[in-house]
């Protein structure tokens, strides 16, 4: 721990304390009626059409965050500048034997891994929300149901060294975009702890400022029956993982450590959402700290297979595919819609509680590098989409289509 530095217990105490404070401003939280139906506090008052009017456009959430020195009155201004989150109403997605459930009835995730095309990564919080509301609408017009969505915690939190004092502009854009998703159906998957300065934060050696954050966050979004589940973090058997001849920055102990700390966290913060970490390949690693099993695959559909029967070697719990796709620059637009449609008919043949793919759009170089200015560099990873960066479908988007919407 860097010296002068608070400790972890420290830093986690200011988070739920901050969170205590902004949950006190909501009062108690009434328990969701028992209809099958999804009842946003919206940006308008009625459900949009399928082509609504986009909406207002709100300022970005500022990237500079305020000076790491605050005093308490600065805090305690932060937090009555951020108004109490007003969930929606409707049914929470609950967990069976097998896979999620709605209302009773099974609910397959059918979904997309979702960046606005010109704001990938990085740039997500800056996107503007009539460019988010317009995808959400191209998304449910398509028949999907889940959006998975990436936070990345820096913007969301100023103060550095109180660990985690809310950015309330952040917040109310990341409002909006909940609510969004609401108003068009779309359950949402929030992927925490995503894009991390692992070399500046040392998350997994120094843990209570990513803890501290991730309280406050799920506190927040707690009793919005949008929210499908919490992802605690994507990937993060990367860290462990030696890429080439580099060693792995850290080992799968410690990435454990930190995993189990964040289960039990949100747990806490909220009993009611189920909980999965998207591993890449290690899935095995998470069984016993998640609700739902997730993993990642990018291979062939033989080898997808092979996956899921390995898993259930080790577990019963649902298995969720939470990224794969084929980029257009590796095989052609109708090689990747072939390659799609096999791929999901097998997730489905074995059962999966569902499946997301990587990802909505392309991306274009100059949009995907960081920090600006910037150019980028073209490559296989920024084709992926189902729909190019200008909009318009590839024949994947066909397929997703026609999958999601279901037998």
């Amino acid at each position: 721990m860097a010296a002068g530095s608070p400790s972890p217990a420290r830093v986690v105490a200011v988070a739920c304390a901050l969170a205590a404070l902004l949950l006190a401003a909501c009062g108690p939280s009434p328990a969701p009626p028992p209809d099958t139906g999804l009842r946003a506090i919206t940006l308008r008052p009625t459900v949009p059409s399928p082509a609504p009017t986009p909406t207002q456009r709100q300022a970005p959430p500022t990237d500079t965050p305020a000076p790491a020195g605050c005093t308490d009155e600065e805090i305690a201004a932060l937090v009555r500048a951020l108004p109490a989150y007003q969930p929606g109403s409707g049914s929470f997605v609950t967990v069976g034997e097998g896979g999620f459930l709605l209302g009773g009835k099974a609910f397959v995730v059918r979904g997309v891994d979702y960046y606005p095309a010109r704001f990938p990564w990085h740039r997500f919080p800056l996107a503007d929300l009539s460019t988010v509301e317009q995808d959400f609408a191209t998304l449910k017009a398509a028949h999907v149901n889940t959006v998975r969505l990436f936070v990345w915690h820096a913007p969301f939190f100023v103060c550095p060294e109180h660990g985690a004092v809310p950015n309330p502009s952040a917040f109310l854009w990341l409002d909006s975009a909940m609510r969004l998703a609401s108003a068009y159906g779309l359950r949402v998957i929030p992927v925490l702890n995503d894009l991390p300065d692992i070399d500046q934060q040392r998350m997994y050696e120094d843990s209570g400022q990513s803890i501290a954050q991730t309280t406050v966050i799920v506190s927040r979004y707690r009793d919005e029956p949008a929210v499908l589940a919490w992802d605690l973090r994507d990937a993060g058997d990367a860290d462990y993982t030696p890429s080439g001849d580099a060693p792995a920055p850290f080992t799968r102990e410690q990435v454990q450590d930190w995993l189990a700390l964040a289960a039990a966290a949100v747990r806490e913060a909220d009993p009611r959402h189920p909980i999965t970490a998207g591993w890449a390949n290690d899935s095995e690693a998470t069984i016993s700290l998640v609700d739902v099993v997730s993993f990642q695959h990018f291979g062939d559909t033989l080898s997808l297979r092979e996956r899921v029967a390995a898993l259930r070697q080790y577990t019963a719990k649902p298995l969720l595919l939470v990224s794969f796709g084929f980029s257009t620059a590796q095989v052609s637009e109708a090689g990747q819609a072939q390659a799609f449609r096999t791929a999901i008919r097998a997730a489905e043949g074995d059962h999966l509680a569902g499946w997301l793919a990587w990802t909505m759009y392309d991306f274009p170089p100059e949009a995907a590098c960081w920090p600006e200015p910037c150019t980028g560099q073209d490559g296989a990873g920024l084709h992926f989409g189902l729909w190019h960066a200008d909009g318009t479908r590839k024949p994947a988007a066909n397929a997703l289509e026609t999958f999601a919407a279901g037998p």
